[in-house]
């Protein structure tokens, strides 16, 4: 059965199209693509995200704050 989170995004997505999606500035998207933490490929001077990737990303963030300590916590 498919990850029912990898519906919620188109197949591809430009920079712009993800950036909106993941509610995130464009220089925050390119920081993240540098990084590695979500994958990317280039067609000509385009780059594209698969909709795979930005659901990855958004299931790792899920579950890395699902995991983590609450703050209160963390400080004692």
């Amino acid at each position: 059965m498919a990850d029912s989170s990898a519906t919620a995004f188109p197949p591809v997505l430009t920079l712009k199209e993800a950036s909106t999606l993941l509610r995130i500035p464009p220089p925050t998207l390119h920081e993240l693509l540098n990084a590695g933490a979500i994958q990317s490929y280039r067609v000509g001077r385009r780059r594209y995200i698969p909709g795979e990737s930005a659901a990855a990303f958004i299931n790792n963030l899920t579950r890395t704050t699902a995991d983590s300590q609450p703050v209160e916590e963390r400080a004692q």
